[in-house]
């Protein structure tokens, strides 16, 4: 199996201990942590002509479903004025000139910026993150288009089909399928059974794989298992550099209606799941 990417996570898993009582042997059942080895298979040439129909079949029904594609989107804001007036587009792209310039000018041996200099690190932050709400912004937008709908049912298919564990004491065993079902509508059942039961591993797992094979196919489905490893590193400096933010006043006004409109019904579960019609 050609592995496209492979990581480990810690799992509760049920283990069988003999204790030896004189002449009778007796077995206990106990749960260990122990690390799990999680294998993405690099999916075949007939693999991947499967990806490419099954996101062709999803973005079609979505399509004859009334959702709009990306471009159909961006004409109706342009319609309306754009997501941006003209002074926001200005401050914008001056955001992007001055993040690059900062940025060359820590690189470049003659300049005196340093990146040691925590003012400079600061400045390099501030307009990251002014960058990141603005793309954040736009990914919000367009998450809901016909081209998104499509590629996580994609992603979805890949981790159902590519996605491998190897639960072995020392790692070295051999990797089995996640879902052993036979066909994709059994595997989708499996997927809802799984949401279903919260089962922390699982949820954790599929959270991680799915980020990775988006990642992947984004990246036209050739990105290296070390740039896998740079965006994850990166992901995960991005969500302790967002968990580092302040936190809004608990008292607004925003936190009182939403306070009191969850008093009135119950916050609904979101669960990933998109089966075939």
């Amino acid at each position: 199996m050609n592995k496209l990417y492979k990581f480990k996570l810690s799992k509760s898993i049920e283990v069988e201990k003999r204790e030896e009582r004189g002449e009778e042997t007796v077995i206990k059942k106990e749960n260990v942590i122990r690390p799990v080895s999680i294998i993405l298979k690099k999916p075949s040439r007939r693999e991947r002509e499967e990806m490419e129909t099954i996101e062709a079949i999803a973005f079609s029904r979505a399509v004859q479903q009334g959702i709009m594609t990306r471009a159909m989107m961006q004409k109706a804001y342009k319609d309306t004025g754009g997501l941006y007036s003209k002074q926001e587009e200005k401050e914008i792209e001056k955001l992007y000139e001055d993040y690059e310039d900062l940025q060359k000018q820590i690189i470049d041996p003659d300049s005196p910026t340093s990146e040691e200099d925590p003012d400079v690190l600061d400045k390099l932050m501030s307009l990251y993150l002014s960058i990141k709400n603005i793309e954040n912004k736009e990914l919000t937008v367009f998450e809901n288009c016909a081209e998104n709908k499509a590629r996580d049912v994609k992603v979805q298919w890949a981790v159902i089909n590519l996605l491998y564990v190897d639960e072995s004491e020392n790692g070295e065993g051999v990797p089995e399928p996640y879902f052993k079902e036979d066909s994709y509508e059994e595997k989708l059942e499996k997927l809802d059974e799984l949401f279903e039961s919260e089962d922390s591993f699982f949820v954790e797992m599929w959270n991680k794989v799915s980020l990775i094979f988006a990642y992947w196919i984004i990246n036209n489905m050739e990105a290296s298992e070390e740039e896998i490893d740079n965006f994850f590193n990166e992901y995960k400096e991005e969500q302790l550099d967002e968990d580092s933010q302040p936190e809004e006043d608990e008292n607004s006004e925003e936190d009182e209606e939403a306070e009191k409109a969850s008093e009135k019904k119950p916050l609904a579960r979101k669960v990933a799941k998109k089966k075939s019609k």
